[in-house]
């Protein structure tokens, strides 16, 4: 399997389906990524996207709040950030995040010529996940008293509304063209 990046790919190969699941927060250069897209779905192609939404005061690599930006939040959790990725061999996971925010994505992509969707559904999804997926509550504990009070309060299915996207930790997005466009 040969293993490139998007910026080498070199083939005009067009695409019925794309999708990043937690690496679009990784990309140099997302927006240079719907560029690349706009190039190489067809015109019913779609593009999903999952990943966290940085819109969100919280860095789920890390189980860090983000404090302003990634910047000032890097200086006050040097020591734990360094410290994490030293313990999971994960050296530079810090410098790949891009902060990516859906809002941006999708006012990004409607300069390509796209339309993004989302799935409201997600975060309950994640919430429910907590339930079952023991590896999954043990790398999130630190979430877990959230989730029981969105549970408790009856907040879980309005975080769905469509207003709150960009308050959402984590996005599930569908990026498609524009009906006519190709």
């Amino acid at each position: 399997m040969l293993k490139i990046g998007y910026e080498r790919w070199v083939d005009e190969k067009r695409f019925d389906f794309i999708y990043l699941l937690n690496s679009f927060e990784h990309l140099r250069d997302w927006k240079g990524f719907l560029k690349f897209m706009r190039k190489h779905l067809t015109p019913r192609g779609k593009c999903l996207v999952l990943c966290p939404n940085h819109s969100f005061p919280y860095e789920a690599h890390f189980g860090l709040p983000i404090i302003f930006n990634k910047n000032i939040t890097y200086a006050l959790f040097r020591n734990k950030i360094e410290k994490y990725e030293k313990a999971n061999n994960a050296s530079g996971l810090w410098s790949s995040l891009n902060f990516v925010k859906g809002k941006d994505v999708k006012k990004e992509a409607s300069k390509y010529g796209f339309i993004v969707t989302c799935d409201n559904r997600i975060v309950s999804e994640i919430i429910a996940r907590l339930d079952f997926d023991e590896e999954f509550r043990s790398r999130h504990k630190h979430i877990l008293p959230f989730a029981k009070v969105l549970r408790t309060l009856g907040i879980v299915k309005l975080i769905e509304l469509p207003i709150f996207f960009r308050f959402r930790p984590y996005m599930c997005i569908l990026i498609s063209p524009v009906a006519g466009q190709s």
